[in-house]
């Protein structure tokens, strides 16, 4: 009995630690912005890889720095976990129907949402 009362307790543990990060922390250098009627576009690029990101213009609580192009920041990214047929390929994003990552942009990773990031600034 006491096994498993254990073991519940090391499941209930591993799992709330698991749900504390939920985002990938990736430092990156701003390359572009874009801007469409809600969404700032954010191209970022590292040595490894390159990431499109699109961040929200209306922010109720605005970051301590305003984001520069050509700047190294440290950015929180988090992708939207999809749950269906595996069969089906994701081949384009759209913000506000403007297409912005294709499965053609190789080494290129969208992220649906950056939580240290509201308009252009970042916490």
């Amino acid at each position: 009995m006491k096994l498993v009362r254990l073991f519940f307790l090391l499941l209930i543990i591993n799992c709330s630690s698991q749900k504390t990060k939920d985002y990938d922390i990736v430092n990156a250098v701003v390359k572009n912005i874009e801007t469409t009627s809600s969404s700032y576009i954010l191209y970022l690029q590292n040595d490894n890889s390159k990431f499109i990101v699109p961040v929200s213009k209306y922010c109720e609580k605005q970051g301590k720095k305003r984001i520069k192009i050509g700047s190294e920041y440290s950015f929180h990214l988090k992708k939207d976990i999809t749950i269906g047929n595996i069969e089906e390929e994701i081949i384009s994003q759209k913000v506000d129907d403007k297409i912005v990552w294709t499965s053609d942009m190789k080494n290129t990773i969208y992220y649906d949402q950056c939580e240290n990031v509201c308009g252009l600034y970042i916490q």
